[in-house]
């Protein structure tokens, strides 16, 4: 999981999901206008949602919370069956597969004391400031509780199904320091084959991965971490431009 910016709709969109939010704040019973007017959403209005979605996801329209597989669902990262408000806030959309949002997340929303949310929302949050990545197992680690809750609600360290996201990520790991490498070699001389390398490192799923080694190159112990030599090319080719 990785940071992503969120982008302004137009006007039109903007109205037209204020209208469908003032009619269930007026109606008598919230939760079932929301749950109808979300079988009858605005059409025009959410093609240019999920076309902005999908721009906005990680890679070629990634899943926003796994990172793996292709994002087929417009989740309400707060459930709009419990917040029916916030069923029609673009804030509250996030692209996701079906697996994470139907199999996994369902309505599971833990929230904190003070009611803020325990998941992780990757447009709103760092999400490096609560997931540590081992590059070596392509295993998560909780660095806090958003972590924790994300990693179970999400099963961000599954390998007992099919998808074994752990051994994606350790793939991913392997297969972008072999791509750096390879467009180190070509850059000078081939700029058409440098040019595909980066487009194929950067739409490469798991893009949390080549996130992580850019932030981790940047450190003072990254060479280190990373071999002074890929550490030292992230630098010089501005791979943090490719994210």
């Amino acid at each position: 999981m990785r940071r992503l910016i969120r982008p302004i709709l137009t006007t039109n969109t903007i109205r037209s999901l204020g209208r469908v939010t003032n009619r269930i704040l007026a109606a008598q019973n919230p939760k079932a206008r929301a749950e109808k007017s979300w079988d009858n959403k605005p059409g025009v209005a959410f093609s240019e949602i999920r076309r902005k979605l999908e721009g906005m996801a990680s890679g070629r329209s990634r899943c926003m919370y796994c990172e793996d597989s292709f994002g087929t669902d417009i989740d309400h990262f707060w459930p709009k069956a419990d917040y029916p408000e916030r069923a029609f806030l673009w804030e509250n959309y996030l692209l996701a597969c079906s697996f994470c949002n139907s199999n996994l997340k369902r309505k599971l929303f833990p929230i904190d004391a003070a009611g803020s949310p325990l998941l992780i929302d990757p447009t709103v949050d760092h999400p490096e400031l609560h997931l540590g990545l081992l590059p070596t197992t392509g295993e998560y680690i909780s660095l806090g509780v958003k972590g924790a809750e994300s990693i179970k609600v999400f099963g961000l360290n599954d390998t007992a199904s099919s998808r074994n996201l752990p051994l994606g990520r350790r793939q991913a790991f392997v297969c972008l320091l072999a791509l750096l490498k390879e467009y180190d070699s070509v850059h000078v001389n081939d700029p058409n084959k440098a040019n595909e390398i980066r487009l194929a490192a950067k739409d490469f799923p798991f893009s949390a991965v080549l996130n992580w080694l850019v932030t981790t190159a940047q450190l003072p112990n990254g060479p280190s971490v990373l071999g002074a030599d890929v550490a030292g090319l992230i630098q010089t080719h501005n791979v943090q431009g490719w994210l």
